[in-house]
């Protein structure tokens, strides 16, 4: 399962951008292991905040159709 959040930014004008941010784990390995979230964009920038929403909607069906394709698990039998 994926997280996404959309990051707002405001503009001088009074104007606003819509960005969409997916997590990625980050793994760094020395002495000691260490994990972080990273937060990447994703897709944007949208003028109007309903865009970027369901931007975002289809977004996630996409992904959810994706890790429903995914393999699981498979097995082996000794003919």
């Amino acid at each position: 399962m994926s997280y996404y959040r959309l990051r707002i930014e405001e503009l001088g004008n009074g104007d606003k951008r819509y960005y969409i941010e997916k997590a990625v784990l980050v793994i760094t390995r020395g002495w000691i292991q260490q994990q972080r979230i990273e937060w990447k964009d994703y897709a944007g920038p949208f003028t109007l905040e309903e865009t970027a929403m369901t931007a975002l909607a289809n977004i996630k069906e996409e992904d959810a159709a994706r890790e429903a394709k995914r393999v699981v698990k498979t097995t082996y039998k000794d003919v």
